[in-house]
């Protein structure tokens, strides 16, 4: 808050609130003032703070059996991936795959035992070619499904600043298809030894999803950062990381620089500064007010914000 050219106006108590939570308070008297300028003719400015498979059902339907080798496969983007269905039909050319309406024909092969597998090879696969293929048995009522899912490597972070005694609520949601690790402080723990509890499984895309939920906090005592990580692999290949850093501040405290009140001649200039000792959150902003009445940068005050990145 800068005061240049003081006035008679400029008289009185001040201080600032965030949040409800006020600073100390200031009183600036003004001597050998003279007349005040008119305030209606003074302009102000405000800056804010700122598939379905096709029927191939016949008149009579012929008794095949056919079975997918892997009802699930899991791949990652850029590989390949291979679908297989086993069936006991004499006539392997007969066998298609059908996506979405669409069908393509595998790569049959006659074992000797006299069943055949279809074997469909999809190459540098996408996220878009997940889904429900279903190996079919062309004029019979037969099918097999198997679901392809493609996952793309993701990193993902997340920052959440808390007061000491707060509670933090995290969420982890990975794919019930891969592994699962945890990580508290760098160190692989089991989910046992996490934070982490499975909550509940969902449904996204078409892709079976585990929910796992963290409350941290509760022994929080001192300010720091504390880093929480869930992971999720195919084998040993890292597809999903998510990282939550939480910063933890003291509860939240204003300051004015100045402590004692100030006695000024008109024409003086001042500046006072209100400090919060850490971040302001969910919409609060620090607010300069005068006598209990909000004020704003105008050609009476001017008021800058500046952040720093402390912990205390």
């Amino acid at each position: 808050l800068s005061l240049a050219d003081i006035w008679a106006v400029h008289k009185g108590s001040y201080t600032c609130k965030a949040g409800g939570i006020s600073s100390n308070n200031i009183e600036i008297t003004v001597i050998e003032a003279k007349t005040d300028p008119d305030p209606t003719q003074i302009p102000v400015t405000t800056v804010p703070f700122t598939s379905s498979a096709p029927d191939f059902a016949t008149t009579e339907p012929r008794s095949y059996t056919i079975s997918a080798l892997e009802s699930s496969v899991v791949k990652l983007v850029g590989g390949v991936a291979k679908l297989q269905c086993v069936t006991d039909a004499p006539q392997p050319n007969n066998i298609v795959w059908i996506k979405s309406g669409n069908s393509q024909t595998g790569e049959s092969q006659l074992l000797p035992d006299g069943f055949t597998v279809s074997t469909l090879t999809l190459s540098s696969v996408e996220v878009a070619m997940s889904g429900v293929y279903t190996c079919a048995i062309e004029d019979t009522m037969a099918t097999a499904q198997v679901q392809l899912t493609i996952f793309e490597k993701t990193v993902e972070e997340e920052s959440y600043d808390a007061r000491i005694g707060e509670t933090v609520s995290l969420t982890c949601t990975l794919p019930k298809a891969l592994n699962h690790q945890f990580y508290v402080k760098q160190r692989p723990v089991l989910v046992s030894d996490s934070p982490f509890s499975n909550t509940s499984e969902i449904t996204s895309n078409g892709i079976q999803m585990v929910v796992y939920t963290a409350e941290v906090g509760q022994d929080q005592a001192s300010p720091g950062v504390r880093v929480f990580r869930c992971e999720a692999l195919l084998g040993r290949v890292l597809v999903i990381r998510k990282i939550a850093v939480v910063t933890f501040y003291h509860q939240l405290k204003l300051k004015i620089s100045r402590t004692e009140d100030t006695i000024l001649p008109q024409g003086a200039e001042l500046s006072v500064e209100c400090t919060a000792n850490g971040p302001l959150r969910d919409g609060t902003t620090l607010q300069w007010y005068l006598d209990n009445k909000a004020i704003n940068t105008s050609s009476l005050f001017t008021i800058t914000t500046t952040v720093r990145h402390f912990l205390n």
